[in-house]
């Protein structure tokens, strides 16, 4: 009676004292297990039923059970052993068929699986006929054959045009061929034949969503929980569209809803704690990841941000035994490592942060990874600390923006020949790349090369808009000669700059060179007067003595 009246705990405890008084009442262990399995204690489910499923005499509800119990606990091959069992104890058992295929499936083992299916008989049941269908594109899609798993769902929605399940079936086909049009030409059949079926409008709702029209999506997932009022999914959309519109408290709220509704959805957990951070709450969103410390290390972006907010809130013991456990559960992830090299930068130690980070890289090349690493590096002031970004760009031999940053390490460290040749791949490969041209200009003025002017005219064709980049041309154009030109762009620069000590610098000196001294000294006296620290002060404030 507790059992089905929601009340585990107590019937966990008649339901052992029972068993414990009579160990051999088969019936009294099933309702443990049962009882167990709800609790989500999969392991204390299978010691309620291994005296009975030990036995070569096991019944077939107590077979059905063991296999939930080793699904539960992700032990696919005991599970596979229970339910190969229940067929042969009940091999005319359509049900048990498709639970056996359902699970080979899920283990890659497609070829017994379609053996399964292929011995059910489907000639009394239309029903039967179409499940076994539908598992079959399952086992086209699980062999990667796309193609074939959008045919065979085709078919199956034209040998059963008044079943609303086959049409959700096409619909989840053809977006995942990208077909959206016709995915939701195949879900407004499925809502046509059977409005109370809320999969076609959960979808319909999720395709005005991923299309834009925002305003359709809330209509329909509000719609959707109208009638339903627990519905977790339509619950979590409408706070994934609230913070889409940086309605971050509105989202939060969902977030909090679709959690409760569904509180073991790592998921829903994961978007509510982040929707907290950034409401500042950090502590609630600690909260909500520490309340279920082994879920969320299952989880490993859950575990990631938990470690993340005890960093924050200064717990980097915390956060490092966070770190540890993702180094030893996920050792082929490399965010494992990088996290821990996050940490160790924090605690001041860059050498084990950099070797973290190198564990990183090792396990393969992202970019995020290379840069931080190329960075520790230079903080160390160690030799080649370009090596990272060298080693990223033989695997991502595209990726320019890296490429810039390699070329203005090569600048940084004098190699300017190096640099030039860095930039002008990228200049080839992206001919509108204004940093890219910017950078490659000053490094030509560096070395003297006639191309510097027509290189920076080029960046400010690309981005007009940028000050920096005016002031590269400008600079350059000033001390190459043409200072009434280079004066003018510099003065713009200065206001798109918003009066950055530097470019103000650029513009005092051209002033200089144009005889303007009075304006040129106001302008140096105030930003060396100021506590503004800037590349070129020793060259102003010589500037200003001889002025």
């Amino acid at each position: 009676v507790h059992m089905r009246s929601g009340n585990l705990s107590q019937a966990e405890s008649y339901l052992s004292a029972a068993v414990a008084t009579q160990p051999d009442d088969v019936r009294a262990r099933q309702l443990l297990a049962e009882t167990l399995l709800q609790m989500r204690s999969a392991e204390e489910a299978q010691a309620a039923l291994a005296p009975i499923v030990g036995g070569p005499d096991a019944d077939l509800m107590s077979l059905q059970m063991a296999a939930r119990a080793s699904l539960g606990r992700n032990e696919i091959d005991e599970a596979l052993k229970y339910l190969r069992r229940s067929v042969e104890e009940d091999p005319g058992n359509a049900d048990l068929r498709f639970q056996l295929a359902a699970t080979l499936l899920q283990t890659g083992r497609n070829e017994e699986a379609q053996a399964v299916l292929d011995a059910i008989d489907v000639s009394g049941s239309e029903e039967t006929a179409f499940r076994r269908d539908a598992l079959r594109i399952l086992s086209a899609i699980r062999d990667g054959k796309q193609a074939a798993a959008l045919a065979a769902a085709q078919k199956v929605a034209e040998a059963h045009p008044e079943r609303f399940a086959a049409f959700n079936l096409l619909g989840t086909m053809q977006l995942a061929s990208r077909d959206i049009d016709s995915a939701r030409i195949s879900f407004q059949q499925a809502a046509k034949l059977s409005p109370e079926n809320l999969m076609s409008r959960q979808y319909l709702a999720a395709i005005d969503e991923w299309t834009g029209d925002l305003a359709s999506a809330k209509t329909g997932y509000e719609s959707i929980l109208a009638e339903k009022s627990d519905a977790a999914a339509a619950m979590f959309a409408l706070g994934r569209i609230a913070a889409r519109e940086d309605n971050i408290e509105d989202a939060a709220a969902y977030f909090r809803r679709a959690s409760e509704a569904s509180p073991g959805n790592g998921g829903y957990r994961l978007a509510l704690a982040r929707a907290e951070r950034q409401l500042g709450n950090g502590e609630q969103a600690q909260a909500l990841l520490e309340d279920d410390v082994d879920a969320t290390l299952e989880d490993f972006p859950s575990a990631l941000m938990l470690g993340a907010l005890r960093a924050e809130a200064g717990d980097l013991d915390g956060a490092m035994e966070i770190a540890n456990q993702l180094t030893e559960r996920y050792p082929d992830n490399p965010a494992s490592f990088a996290f821990e090299g996050e940490l160790y930068s924090i605690g001041g130690n860059l050498t084990r942060a950099d070797n973290a980070y190198e564990k990183a890289l090792e396990l393969g090349p992202i970019k995020n990874h290379a840069l931080r690493s190329y960075q520790l590096k230079r903080q160390m002031g160690v030799t080649g600390a370009e090596r990272p970004l060298v080693d990223y760009l033989e695997k991502r031999p595209l990726d320019n923006e890296v490429r810039v940053v390699l070329a203005e390490s090569y600048m940084q460290t004098g190699n300017l020949t190096k640099s030039i040749a860095t930039y002008e791949r990228v200049v080839s490969e992206e001919p509108t790349n204004a940093v890219a041209l910017n950078n490659l200009a000053r490094t030509f003025y560096l070395v003297d090369e006639p191309r510097a002017i027509d290189t920076a005219r080029k960046a400010v064709d690309a981005m007009p808009d940028s000050g920096a980049i005016v002031d590269t041309l400008g600079w350059i154009l000033v001390q190459r000669g043409s200072v009434e030109e280079g004066e003018k762009l510099l003065r713009q620069a200065v206001e798109m700059e918003d009066g950055r000590a530097e470019v103000r610098y650029h513009h005092a000196a051209a002033l200089a060179k144009m005889g303007k001294t009075d304006e040129a000294r106001v302008t140096l006296e105030q930003i060396l007067g100021g506590e503004d620290e800037f590349t070129s002060r020793a060259d102003a404030e010589k500037l200003l003595a001889e002025l």
